[in-house]
């Protein structure tokens, strides 16, 4: 059974699974029952649309663009269906009395859990902006749209006369960083260089969803701002800062900024190279660039073979012992995305060979990637260094840089990504059952944690756990990261002035920041399943997908078989995963056996018409690896890229419960299918 599962027999019709109340399930083999086994199995291979015949000649199925509908598909991972919980957490995990602010971080160490603000909820609610599109075209969801326009219409009232967005400091709501420590008074504005990013960011995206008239001033007027606030010298520029006061601009004499202090120019350096792939707007591109090569080049952050470097290179420097991983994948994929858009090949180069040395630091089978690189630090994952990884695995495969990165993809997607959102949310609650109440600061709420959290992604998991649990006083000679701790603060005193003296520790639960990266690393993956150029058509992942000229139904991993339902005269390719036995991959067409040559690892299936169905058959068989993460083994059992059992197993809430789908027998789900009106460039 998988997390959440619960076994439901009926008098009729096939033993079903509901998942979560929602999701009902229909193994592949039925019987003793009404239905019968043909019927269903006929049923399914058309999806409920009638036969094959009736299907041909219409274009989409029979089904309009930009619609839902019902439809039974394989009971396996369904990027699309995972897009609209994140629309949950994205939208409900917000403040409506505080113009739907977003709680940062949701802690579970308290009873009952908690939400609190920070001085983070601005660039979260930026980072939400710039997803929650890509949410809706997946997966069709309207959910706390009255959220999204409360956010968009604050956007541009939070326009400076400098053109840069300022945020406005509320020391009830940030007890953990007052506004004295910025300089300003409490209730007065700063310029944050990462908000900025992702406010570009978010107005790049609704430029080109929505109207671009209105939207494209406000990403030029940003694009602009952050121009006069960076220093420029040569083919590199910086920010000597991560906040600035309004109208502050750029000052050359400053001490130039060095690591992590350096990478927070990353943020805006992505945003403005999609800035000028949306708008043509050059000035945008010279600056990404130039950001991305001083990261890259100039600032100790990266050694002579790309080796990650400390975020601070003082050995005095309070992040000295601290080498975090975000920043360095996300450097590497502002880096690759950079160089795909100015076409700068030297840069992409540059950003593969990043890439592999990046995957030496974490377990490359199921896609963990610690939260920092070093052996007196926490070693847990953040969902945002998984995100990026995937996302730079993608987008390295897309750019020709190497067809086996389709395989680091599929792994991490399927694991770790996965696994990594929040799908039940009952054993949350049970966790401090036995505490005294917590005593709730002005920033916090124990309103509905669990709920208005489901389908946010982790921010401290384990390799088998989906949050480790550790006490502050438990941690062993593994350091605190205490980034705002006063120098004549003690760690009790710094403690209780950040979470009121509970020492939840450095791990709780979820920050929101992986809600946002997991997410985009959602809709990347989607945006790759399917690759169409003129009639050619390249399946490139084996996942579920709907819409467009092939719909995808996999049946991976219960068996090795997919179904690919036409929607639109094509040429198909289908890339087989980089552990099967090409030798032994049969096809059929419409029940009819047909021949397949082999582009590399594509299967060349050939022309087919709109109402056919290709089905791709391969082994698929059971396999143990042993692993390290954290300086433990584990042992994955593994259906192709999928980890089904990890052992030793985890204790809050376990990984990798996928006995179901060991028995080599496809499970069927009714599910809401949408179809997007199209892709977005970005």
């Amino acid at each position: 059974m998988g997390r959440g599962g619960e076994w439901l027999h009926c008098m009729a019709g096939p033993p079903r699974i509901l998942v979560q109340g929602e999701l009902e399930y229909y193994p592949w083999r039925v019987h003793d029952c009404d239905y019968g086994e043909e019927k269903l199995m006929n049923d399914v291979g058309n999806g409920f649309r009638g036969s094959s015949e009736e299907r041909k000649g219409q274009s989409t199925g029979g089904i309009p663009a930009d619609s839902t509908f019902r439809q039974l598909i394989p009971a396996t991972l369904d990027l699309a269906e995972r897009a609209g919980l994140a629309v949950n957490a994205m939208t409900e995990a917000t403040d409506p009395e505080e113009n739907y602010r977003v709680y940062w971080k949701v802690t579970f160490r308290s009873n009952p859990p908690i939400m609190y603000h920070d001085f983070s909820d601005t660039g979260i609610a930026a980072k939400f902006m710039e997803c929650l599109p890509r949410m809706r075209l997946m997966s069709g969801s309207k959910q706390g749209a009255h959220v999204e326009e409360r956010w968009k219409e604050l956007l541009p009232e939070r326009l400076g006369a400098d053109g840069m967005v300022e945020t406005i400091l509320y020391d009830r709501l940030s007890p953990s960083r007052p506004s004295s420590r910025l300089g300003v008074s409490d209730g007065e504005s700063i310029v944050d260089m990462q908000v900025n990013g992702l406010m570009l960011g978010a107005a790049t995206t609704y430029a080109e969803t929505e109207d671009r008239e209105y939207w494209e001033p406000i990403g030029r007027r940003i694009a602009d701002g952050l121009a006069r606030l960076a220093v420029r010298k040569g083919p590199h520029a910086y920010f000597t800062d991560w906040t600035y006061l309004p109208g502050d601009k750029a000052d050359y004499d400053a001490p130039r900024p060095l690591a992590t202090q350096a990478a927070f120019g990353i943020w805006p350096a992505r945003r403005l190279t999609y800035f000028y792939k949306i708008t043509g707007y050059e000035p945008a591109v010279e600056l990404a660039g130039e950001l991305c090569r001083y990261v890259l080049h100039k600032a100790q952050y990266f050694g002579p073979n790309y080796e990650f470097l400390c975020d601070d290179p003082d050995p005095n420097g309070m992040r000295h012992h601290v080498n975090h991983f975000h920043h360095h994948s996300m450097t590497i994929l502002a880096c690759l995305e950079y160089g795909r858009v100015a076409g700068d090949e030297a840069m992409v180069a540059e950003a593969a060979t990043a890439f592999d040395k990046a995957k030496s630091y974490g377990e490359v089978l199921t896609g963990f990637f610690p939260e920092s690189v070093g052996p007196d630090v926490p070693h847990t994952s953040e969902i945002c260094e998984v995100g990026d990884m995937v996302s730079v695995a993608l987008g390295l495969a897309a750019a020709g840089a190497g067809d086996h990165y389709w395989d680091d993809a599929d792994r991490w997607i399927r694991n770790q990504l996965a696994e990594g959102q929040l799908l039940r949310y009952d054993w949350i609650y049970r966790l401090n059952m036995a505490d005294p109440p917590t005593a709730l600061l002005p920033n916090m709420t124990t309103d509905r944690v669990g709920e208005r959290n489901l389908g946010a992604f982790a921010g401290w998991q384990s390799p088998n756990d989906w949050v480790e649990f550790q006490r502050a006083e438990d941690r062993g000679g593994v350091q605190e990261v205490r980034p705002m701790q006063e120098p004549h603060e003690t760690s009790d005193e710094y403690l209780d002035r950040l979470v009121g003296g509970r020492k939840l520790g450095h791990v709780q639960g979820i920050m929101h920041c992986c809600t946002a990266n997991g997410a985009r690393a959602l809709y990347d993956a989607w945006h790759h399943i399917i690759h169409r150029q003129d009639d050619r058509v390249r399946v490139n992942l084996l996942l579920n997908s709907v819409g467009g000229p092939v719909e995808v139904h996999s049946h991976l991993p219960y068996t090795g078989r997919a179904d690919f339902h036409v929607n639109q005269t094509c040429n198909l390719s289908v890339r087989l995963p980089g552990w099967v036995e090409l030798g032994k991959v049969i096809c059929n067409v419409d029940g009819f056996f047909r021949e397949v040559n082999f582009e590399g690892r594509y299967a060349v299936v050939g022309g087919l018409s709109p109402g056919q169905v290709a089905t791709l058959t391969f082994p698929l068989a059971e396999e143990l690896s042993r692993v390290t993460a954290k300086n433990q083994w584990y042992y994955l059992v593994r259906r192709g890229h999928d980890v089904v059992r990890i052992d030793p197993p985890g204790v809050l809430s376990p990984l990798y419960n996928r006995d179901h789908y060991r028995d080599g027998v496809t499970l069927w789900k009714q599910a809401d299918r949408h179809r997007g009106k199209a892709s977005l460039s970005w």
